[in-house]
Formats: structure tokens, sequence, C-alpha cells
């Protein structure tokens, strides 16, 4: 049943999908649909292409497993994770199956409770030779990963995610793309963090609505415009129910141009539907992640975002994320290249009825010597350093350093 308070705005989820029908009913009858090129497959049987890669990740030695904060003593590990997956495209007719799968094996010397077998399962089903074609879009997964900054402990959960639209060519060089969609969020029951269950406070289900337009501007720029709608509903924590309003715009430039990737920036409305009043935010978001290479030899990548994410502290139902971070990478001689990274994450939390306003900083910096043995293969040797700070207190503060190392190799 639809809240009243809503009756009288307007469910973001009717309005995301009444302008998106809208726009698709007098879209142009006599264009067909332009379709992305995919990086070219390793093989080839009939109509499947697939490409399967095995990694090695993060193969070394951990000073911190646990990201114990300073009043404790860190516990020190050997760890490692082996990963299998494989791209694949399907096409049968007009009929493009685009799939994704993923396991994670991961290794703990020591601290064999840690060991877990992740996995992901992907796909998206397009039509896209007809002027007006249905998109179909599912994902599984299943992980004991960390899931951000906040939550520095390895808890599972499983993810899935559905959605069903409409795709469409509205004039030469512009699509418009009209999607609904279910998602679920699980956390295992007995996953602590800081003496909270995260199935309690996290657990949730989301309804959305997204309708997402794309122009070309240049051979090399894409302008695009996102308009997003979701309603969350948490399965105990119900006083944190909201709907998000989002609307986003920016560029997309393409691989070969001189500078490569998306930057845009936005605004988010939140929406309390539950008792905690709280959840009442609106503000600016950001996301932007840009390249270039200079000289043919260094390449340069920026990363910011900005925007909210829920909590699962007590008396704190969510905070602000603001990212930023870059990466540098740098061909020595031949095959041979440099990475050095450096990022930071600041999680504002705002002040409560019970809490006073709290700041984390998460930073983290590293670099390695990676050499590329050959288009499908490599091998790096890397350091990470990781640091986190509070206004918390000590009880919030830890120190990471990982030595390790990293193989691709694609068949």
């Amino acid at each position: 049943m639809v809240h009243s308070e809503l009756k009288r705005r307007g469910s973001p989820l009717c309005v995301a999908v009444t302008l998106g029908v809208a726009l698709l009913m007098f879209a142009n009858a006599a264009i067909s649909q332009t379709v992305e090129a995919e990086p070219p497959s390793r093989f080839v049987i009939g109509p499947l292409a697939w490409t399967p890669i095995i990694a090695l990740r993060d193969a070394g030695v951990d000073s911190n497993v646990f990201n114990s904060p300073r009043t404790e003593t860190p516990k020190q590990d050997v760890t490692g994770s082996l990963t299998p997956s494989v791209d694949s495209v399907l096409r049968l007719g007009v009929m493009r199956l685009v799939t994704q799968g993923r396991a994670d094996f991961l290794y703990f010397e020591r601290y064999a409770n840690e060991r877990a077998i992740n996995g992901r399962v992907a796909g998206r089903l397009q039509f896209p030779t007809t002027r007006v074609h249905p998109v179909l879009s599912a994902s599984w997964e299943r992980t004991n990963e960390r899931s951000s900054n906040e939550i520095d402990v390895r808890a599972p959960r499983t993810e899935k995610a559905y959605s069903v639209g409409l795709g469409t060519e509205v004039t030469p060089g512009s699509s418009l793309t009209v999607t609904a969609g279910l998602s679920d969020l699980r956390y295992d029951q007995g996953a602590d963090f800081h003496g909270v269950d995260l199935a309690t406070i996290l657990n949730r289900q989301s309804k959305s609505a997204n309708m997402t337009f794309r122009g070309t501007l240049t051979p090399l720029t894409r302008f695009v415009v996102v308009l997003d709608g979701a309603r969350d509903e948490f399965t105990s924590s119900t006083s944190h129910n909201s709907d998000n309003l989002r609307g986003f715009a920016g560029l997309e430039f393409a691989a070969d141009a001189i500078i490569r990737g998306r930057a845009g920036i936005g605004y988010h409305k939140m929406l309390p539907r539950g008792s905690d009043r709280s959840l009442n935010f609106s503000g600016w978001t950001s996301q932007a992640e840009l390249s270039y290479t200079l000289l043919g030899r260094t390449r340069v990548t920026g990363r910011t975002s900005h925007d909210t994410s829920y909590s699962a502290l007590d008396n704190r139902p969510y905070y602000v994320s603001t990212v930023g971070g870059f990466e540098v990478t740098h061909n020595l001689v031949g095959p041979i290249d440099l990475e050095v990274r450096m990022s930071r994450e600041i999680l504002d939390y705002a002040a409560t009825t019970f809490q006073p306003q709290r700041i984390d900083f998460a930073d983290a910096m590293g670099g390695g010597v990676v050499i590329r043995l050959s288009m499908q293969t490599r091998i790096g040797f890397y350091y990470d350093d990781n640091h986190r700070h509070s206004s918390a207190g000590a009880a919030w503060k830890y120190t990471r350093q990982r030595v390790y190392t990293s193989v691709t190799y694609g068949f």
C-alpha cells in the first residue's frame, strides 16, 4: 500500500517510469539501435564467444588481518586468493546475452576460520538491433569480504538484483533506457560489528526505477543524464525505511580520446518513511574517473565520488562518503611498469540526538612493479600501507601493511 505522504508528493518510482515511458512513446520510429563495440573474445564456438581468466590475487603477508585498533596487538598472517572467471557473449539472431562469472577461493594460513569461497554471476539480455528492445539483467553474489571502509570486518552476505526495461534510440546518436528493478541485501545472522548485528541493522530490499539518456556531442564525447528513484525497506530496522531520489548529469569520453573516462555531478534527496526522521538528507553528489596518458608512457588516473551510504553504527543511520584518489602507471622499460597510487575516504557522520558529529579518515597508499608477460598475462609485486583515523577515539584507529604479489593469466 502506498504511504499517504507519498501519494501527495508522488512516488519517485512512478515519476521516473512515467517520464521514461512517455519519452519512449515519442522516440523516432525510423532509427535502429547502435551497438557498442565489445572487447574481442579469446575463444569462439558457433554463436558463443568467451574469455576465461585465472588470477592469483594479493598473495603475501598481511600485518593486520582483522584491522585491529592500536589499543590491541595486530594479528599477522599469510593470505591470498585464487580467482577463476569467465566472460561470455551469446548471439542468437537479434538476441545478445552477456554474462560474467567469477569465484574467489580465499586462503589464510593461520586463521583458517577466515577462509571462504566467494562467487558472483551476472547476466544481461538485449535485443540491440530492434528499434525498441527489451533489456533484462540479473546478478547474484555471495561474499565474505569487507563491504566498505566503515564495516572493516569480513561479514558473510548475499546480494541479489534483477531489472527489466526498454531501450531505444531517440535520435541519431542518442539513446534512452528505462528500467525497473529489485535488489536484496542479506547479511548472515550473527555477523557482528562492534557489538552490532549487521543483519538486524542493514538487511533490506530495494525497489528502483531508472532512466538513462545518452547523447553524442562529438565522435569521442557523450552527454549522459540519469534519473533514479529507489524505495528501501529494511527487514528489522524499519525506522530506517526511506525513499531516495537521485539525478546525475555528466560526460563520457571514449577509450581512444585524449582524456578517457566519465565525470559528472548530481543531487540526492532522501525522504524518511520510518520513525527515524534524521534520514531527511538532501545535497549534491559527484562521481568521476578520468585518465590521461602523457607521452605514450605515463598514464594518470584520478577518481572521486561524493554521496551518502547507510551506516552500521548504532544511532547513526547514514554517513556522507567523500572519496578522492589517483593512480600513476609509468612504463620503465619494455614490458615493465611502475605503479603508484594513493586515496583517501572521509566518512562524515552528522550529529544526532544521541551522538555528536563524527569524522573518520581512511587513507591508503602503495605501489609496485608490474611485468607484462603477454597481452593476457601479467605479474605484479606490490606494497600497500593503510591507515584509519577517527574522532571517536583510539578504538577506531588502525594501521595495516601488506606485501604481496598478483598474477593474471588469460588463456
